[in-house]
């Protein structure tokens, strides 16, 4: 079990599990997301109010994104970090979840991977 696992079963608020997340992130931690991760934060996710699911939404987007200012080799093994989590894990029935979509987001964008969907008039 990883220092992330560990923090998801400590019973911890989301605001606050993201907030290690982040300071994990600061130190440069390797492993900041886990499967256990996004798992958890689903969950927590589904007892929040509406505006505390829209802040929440804007902490872990921000936490995601927040990679993107670090240097090349860290990003580079966030980036295959995450990539390989959403292969292994991806499924249908966990995009409809908001958490799970902004994670599907973040290895699109930092894989460079773009979609199109054609107007037909």
């Amino acid at each position: 079990m990883g220092i992330v696992d560990f923090l998801c079963d400590m019973g911890l608020t989301a605001p606050m599990l993201i907030n290690y997340i982040r300071k994990m992130i600061d130190c440069r931690f390797n492993i900041i997301v886990t499967d256990k991760l996004i798992k958890t934060l689903t969950a927590l996710y589904e007892n929040m109010t509406d505006v505390e699911r829209d802040e929440f939404l804007l902490q872990w987007s921000e936490c995601l994104r927040s990679v993107n200012e670090l240097e090349d080799k860290y990003k580079e093994n966030f980036v295959s970090l995450i990539t390989d989590i959403f292969k292994k894990y991806h499924d249908e029935s966990r995009m409809g979840n908001p958490i799970w979509r902004c994670f599907a987001l973040y290895v699109m964008r930092y894989n460079n991977i773009k979609l199109q969907f054609p107007i037909s008039e």
